[in-house]
């Protein structure tokens, strides 16, 4: 008989996976898709900043509560396209925040984007909403490795519970 649990939770971690592979997948191909079609332009940073957060996360095996510091840097910037003045704040064609482990890593985003610096601008032609200052990551490989192990394990599940592998039970031959 079937274990229906197995193949329940199998089936949402396959459709789980598949969800964010399929949105993760979309999002860095929507922001190909900006940089391919991107144009440029000079602007002017208006405001930067560098904020500290502190998560944390209980170990549930040794119920210590572990902290960790994270920057963010984000930046606004003000750039024209054909007499109309924009403003975004997008970093990157996906992100307008940058998040990193060191202090002096936001710092020196901070200084490469001084408030009153020139700086290119990436723009769509059809949208000029659309900008950005850094092409930054477009890789889908790794992440989606890593996204790819929640339909993998869900798989392994569902076949498990439906007996199909690791049944214990049939594991002698017939007639010994």
């Amino acid at each position: 008989m079937a274990k229906i649990g197995a193949v329940i939770i199998g089936v949402i971690f396959i459709v789980v996976g598949v969800g964010i592979g399929y949105g993760f997948y979309n999002s860095q191909m929507n922001a190909q898709e900006q940089i391919n079609k991107s144009v440029q332009t000079t602007g002017e940073v208006v405001q930067h900043d560098v904020t500290e957060e502190e998560e944390r996360e209980r170990d549930p095996n040794t119920d210590r509560v572990e902290t960790e510091t994270v920057y963010e840097f984000t930046v606004q910037y003000e750039y024209e396209v054909k007499g109309e003045e924009y403003v975004s704040n997008f970093i990157e064609p996906s992100d307008s925040t940058l998040t990193f482990n060191s202090r002096t890593t936001a710092r020196d985003y901070k200084q490469k984007y001084p408030v009153g610096e020139e700086v290119t601008v990436n723009y769509v032609p059809e949208d000029p909403t659309k900008a950005y200052l850094e092409e930054g990551s477009t890789s889908v490989v790794i992440p989606l490795i890593f996204v790819s192990m929640f339909p993998i394990v869900g798989l392994i599940m569902v076949i498990s519970g439906l007996g199909i592998i690791g049944d214990d039970s049939k594991t002698e031959f017939e007639g010994e």
